[in-house]
């Protein structure tokens, strides 16, 4: 598998999806994905503080 001009051998078990070897991580999927994790927490904080709630 070539990932960002990089080639990677991959083993991944097919009864329990367990991943061997080096995975390809994508900094920007990594990097969004902790934003809007970050963005959904700041949000239901304003809402639950909006209500009253702390």
């Amino acid at each position: 598998m070539i990932y960002e001009q990089r080639p990677f051998q991959v083993d991944i078990n097919g009864v329990t999806g367990e991943v061997h070897r080096e995975r390809p991580y994508s900094k920007v999927k990594i990097a969004l994905a902790v934003g809007v994790a970050l963005a959904i927490i700041i949000t239901i904080r304003v809402v639950y503080s909006a209500a009253g709630g702390g």
